[in-house]
């Protein structure tokens, strides 16, 4: 039997988006833009354009990608199945930048 179990616990989707996006994530250098679309912002859920490096080609190639509430749920989940621990009432930067780089690469390629 597995020593450690995840819990399903129920979040206001706009406190879950706006704890993620108003984290300060976007501080590290390999995130090169962020475009909310219209009507959505830090803390109005919606969808956000990601420009990125892509990964592998520190600081050349970049990868764009439009993640929405679904993608930061699924990137908090595998964050958490991944042994992280993050509490949702106090993320920071580092929490939300794990999240996000795992919304855009399936896993956490920075930092």
């Amino acid at each position: 039997m597995s020593s450690s179990v995840i819990v399903p616990v129920q979040v206001d989707a706009e406190e879950f988006w706006s704890s993620v996006l108003g984290s300060a994530w976007e501080s590290w250098d390999w995130w090169v833009a962020v475009d909310y679309s219209e009507g959505s912002d830090w803390d109005k859920v919606g969808e956000v354009t990601v420009t990125s490096w892509d990964g592998k080609t520190e600081g050349e190639a970049r990868i764009t990608k439009t993640l929405t509430l679904q993608d930061l749920i699924e990137g908090y989940t595998k964050c958490l199945a991944n042994g992280s621990r993050m509490n949702l009432d106090d993320l920071d930067a580092c929490d939300g930048d794990a999240i996000i780089q795992t919304a855009m690469f399936g896993e956490v390629v920075y930092g």
